[in-house]
């Protein structure tokens, strides 16, 4: 279950998608859902919240951005003389898929579950079973 639309896309973009990039960004947001509830292992129930559909649309505007000769690439410095090329390669690269990033992950932190406090004490211990004497 996709959190955001190919219009809310769009919205952010600033611009209409073409017919291919159409495709594209719906499997995009598909990809962007399964990183959101992986990271946050939050389990919807009803309606989303609005940080979802405003991360996917971020990661799928990510990706349609990288427009990088070679993928995951941040920067490309060229040079004619004599022949040097220099890509940048940033931390949050992913080839041409969707990723979370670090802004990604703090909107989404309100709803990141897992954390638990475990007691280091036996199951077959019982306070009540001591003696107070």
């Amino acid at each position: 279950m996709a959190y955001a639309a190919v219009a809310d896309v769009e919205i952010r973009l600033g611009r209409s998608l073409t017919t291919s990039e159409a495709q594209q960004v719906t499997a995009w947001l598909a990809d962007a859902a399964i990183l959101i509830d992986g990271y946050t292992r939050y389990t919807v129930v009803g309606t989303a919240p609005d940080a979802f559909a405003v991360v996917s649309a971020n990661m799928v505007i990510r990706v349609l951005g990288a427009t990088d000769v070679v993928p995951g690439t941040e920067s490309q410095t060229d040079q004619v003389g004599p022949f040097s090329q220099t890509l940048r390669f940033g931390s949050g690269g992913s080839g041409g898929s969707v990723w979370l990033s670090s802004t990604d992950k703090m909107m989404l932190r309100p709803w990141r579950t897992g954390v638990a406090s475990v007691s280091l004490m036996s199951e077959r211990y019982d306070p009540a079973d001591e003696d107070e004497s």
